[in-house]
C-alpha cells in the first residue's frame, strides 16, 4: 500500500514544484551564469560569475520577494545583464511549474505559479531591468550599417551620416582605430580634475552628481562658447562584456533619475541634450589598439538634408579623430599624471577595462573593415523583446 502523505497547502506544493524545476535546470546547465532564481543569497564564484543557491523559501509570494530582492541588489550594482538572466530564469521556472501543476490536475497550484509570474512582471525591479536592457540592446544596434551614407574617411577611420528627408533629426556614426588600450581612452574624459588643463572651453572641472562607479555616473559639465554658457547634464552607463570583450557606453541627457537631484536651471546657462552610444572594442588576438564605434543623435534648428549634413560632419571628422587619438596617446606618456591614476584605479573603472582586454585577447583580432555584428550583444538568458530606447 502507498504510504500516507500529509496534505500540503497549494502554496507549499507550488513552491516545492518550482524549486524542483529550477534544481533540474541548474543541474543541466551548471556553467550558465546567474542560473538559479528561487534564491538564497547571491554567491560570488572564483571566476567572478554571479550565481545563486536554490532554496525552497515557502509560497509563491516568498518566491517573488526573493527574486525581487536579488534583482534589486544586482540593479544597485548596475549589473544589468546578470539581473536580466535572473529574471528570465525565474519567469521560465514559474511557467514550467504552472505547466507541471496543470499536467497533474492541480489547477489551484498552476494559478498560484502564474500569479507569481504576473507579480514579478509588475514589480518596479522588472521595469528597471527592462529599461536598462533596452538601452543595452540599442547600443548594439550601432554595429548595423543600414541606411548610412559615407561622409568622410581617412586611414583607420570612417564617418557616416543618416537623416530622413524633411526631418530635423540626424545621426552620425564614427568608426575609428586608436593605438591605445581602452583604459587610456577612458582616463582622459573621466579624470575630471585634469580635464580643464587640456580643454580650455570648460568652466571648471565636470561635477559628479551621482557616482556609482565604475558602471554608472551622472555628471554636470559647463562649457563657455562665445557669449553663452552651455550646460550638459548626462548619465554615463557602462556595460562591460567579458565574453567577446567590449565596453558599451550610453551617454544621454534623458535618463532614470533614481534619486539624482538635478541642479536648478539658470537663466544664463543653455542646457543641451545628448544621446551618444559607444562601443569600445580591443583589437584583440594579442594585438594592441582599440576600435571605437560611436553613434550620436542630434536635432538641427531646421530640417536638414543628407547632403548638407555630410558636408558639415566631413569638416569636423578629421579633428574629431585627431582629438581621440591624441588624448589617448597623452594618457599613455611616461610621467603623465594619468599614470598614477591608472595604477591607483580609485573608481575601479580601469580594472573593468583590463577584464575586457583579457577577454578580447582570447579571440581573433578585429579591424575597422571587419567589425562584428550586433550578435556580440546576445545573451544566453533574455527577457522578451522590448522597445529600444531612443
Amino acid at each position: 500500500a502507498d504510504e500516507a502523505v500529509p496534505p500540503k497547502s497549494a502554496d507549499k506544493c507550488t513552491a516545492t514544484r518550482i524549486s524542483n524545476v529550477i534544481s533540474l535546470d541548474a543541474a543541466i546547465a551548471e556553467d550558465a551564469s546567474a542560473q538559479a532564481t528561487i534564491l538564497a543569497p547571491i554567491v560570488q564564484e572564483p571566476s567572478g560569475v554571479m550565481t545563486a543557491k536554490v532554496k525552497d523559501v515557502g509560497g509563491p509570494d516568498d518566491e517573488v520577494q526573493a527574486v525581487v530582492a536579488c534583482i534589486e541588489d544586482l540593479i544597485r550594482q548596475n549589473k544589468v545583464v546578470a539581473a536580466e538572466a535572473q529574471l528570465a530564469t525565474a519567469l521560465a521556472a514559474f511557467a514550467k511549474a504552472a505547466e507541471a501543476c496543470e499536467a497533474d490536475g492541480r489547477e489551484e497550484d498552476a494559478r498560484a505559479a502564474r500569479g507569481a509570474s504576473d507579480r514579478l512582471r509588475a514589480s518596479p525591479a522588472f521595469a528597471a531591468v527592462t529599461t536598462r536592457v533596452a538601452q543595452y540592446e540599442s547600443i548594439g544596434e550601432v554595429l548595423r550599417c543600414n541606411d548610412w551614407k559615407m561622409a568622410w574617411s581617412c586611414e583607420g577611420a570612417k564617418l557616416w551620416v543618416s537623416c530622413r528627408p524633411g526631418s530635423k533629426e540626424f545621426e552620425f556614426r564614427l568608426v575609428c582605430n586608436i593605438n591605445a588600450p581602452i583604459a587610456h581612452c577612458m582616463a582622459y574624459n573621466y579624470e575630471f580634475d585634469l580635464l580643464p588643463q587640456h580643454e580650455p572651453f570648460l568652466i571648471g572641472a565636470p561635477r559628479a552628481l551621482k557616482e556609482e562607479y565604475p558602471l554608472r555616473l551622472v555628471q554636470q559639465t559647463l562649457i563657455s562658447c562665445l557669449l553663452f554658457r552651455l550646460e550638459l547634464i548626462c548619465e554615463v552607463m557602462r556595460f562591460p562584456n567579458t565574453e567577446f570583450g567590449f565596453l558599451a557606453e550610453g551617454i544621454r541627457s534623458s535618463f532614470p533619475l533614481d534619486g539624482v537631484e538635478l541642479p536648478a536651471k539658470r537663466m544664463r546657462n543653455l542646457r543641451l541634450g545628448v544621446n551618444t552610444r559607444l562601443i569600445w572594442m580591443p583589437v584583440g588576438g594579442g594585438e594592441d589598439g582599440t576600435i571605437l564605434v560611436q553613434a550620436t543623435r542630434g536635432e538641427a534648428p531646421m530640417p536638414i538634408t543628407e547632403r548638407l549634413l555630410s558636408f558639415a560632419v566631413s569638416k569636423v571628422g578629421a579633428s574629431l579623430v585627431k582629438n581621440l587619438r591624441n588624448s589617448a596617446k597623452m594618457v599613455g606618456k611616461s610621467g603623465s599624471p594619468y599614470q598614477e591614476r591608472l595604477q591607483r584605479d580609485a573608481a575601479g573603472l580601469y580594472g573593468v577595462c583590463a577584464q575586457v582586454e583579457a577577454a578580447a585577447a582570447r579571440r581573433p583580432a578585429i579591424c575597422t573593415t571587419s567589425l562584428p555584428g550586433p550578435e556580440i550583444f546576445d545573451r544566453p538568458a533574455t527577457l522578451p523583446p522590448v522597445l529600444a530606447v531612443p
